[in-house]
């Protein structure tokens, strides 16, 4: 699938133009950080760059990943139109561990996404890691993509941005990244 998915070429510009701005989030931020789409049923991380520091936590290039329980995933979600919405989720195909969420339970967190502009929650699959994910837009305002930061927190006093700060470098770099690839927040579409 992940081989498919980058011999096209809207995934492949979306990349070339995600990779150095997720090289400049990941040396801002101190965190690794990755790309991810929807695409035929689920949720595949395109792009990932690996925190500068010693250690770091990142998803692997072509992993799935939960829709319903995951930041991306709710990001990805929130900001469709009720249509594309249930179509994505009559779609989803469900991975290895993926919880149930309740509708509306789940309804409520996207409204919240939509509200904040973001989506932050610890992790479900690895105590420890906050992740907090940004919309990617579009031509139109369409978001077609999020980008994660699994945050890790150090305990040793190094100085290093905390999640705030990390939330104000991602809104940075998605607004740029959103703008490279078509993005106008001061088009309205015709009536």
């Amino acid at each position: 699938m992940f081989q498919l998915a980058h011999r096209q070429q809207p995934i492949k510009s979306l990349v070339g133009a995600s990779l150095p701005l997720l090289h400049e989030l990941a040396e801002r931020a101190r965190q690794s950080c990755h790309l991810s789409i929807f695409q035929n049923g689920r949720v595949v991380v395109i792009a990932q760059v690996d925190s500068p520091e010693r250690w770091s936590f990142g998803l692997k290039i072509g992993v799935v990943m939960g829709l319903t329980d995951t930041s991306s995933g709710h990001v990805l979600l929130a900001y469709q139109d009720e249509i594309e919405r249930t179509r994505m989720l009559s779609s989803h195909i469900r991975v290895e561990g993926e919880l149930n969420m309740d509708p509306g339970q789940l309804f409520a967190l996207l409204k919240e996404v939509r509200v904040k502009g973001y989506a932050s929650m610890p992790s479900i699959q690895i105590d420890g890691i906050t992740n907090i994910a940004f919309p990617v837009r579009s031509i139109g305002g369409r978001v077609v993509a999020a980008i994660n930061v699994p945050h890790i927190a150090r305990i040793d006093g190094t100085p290093r941005p905390d999640i705030e700060q990390i939330k104000e470098i991602m809104g940075n770099v998605c607004t740029r990244l959103s703008a490279r690839i078509g993005f106008d927040p001061y088009w309205v579409e015709p009536a």
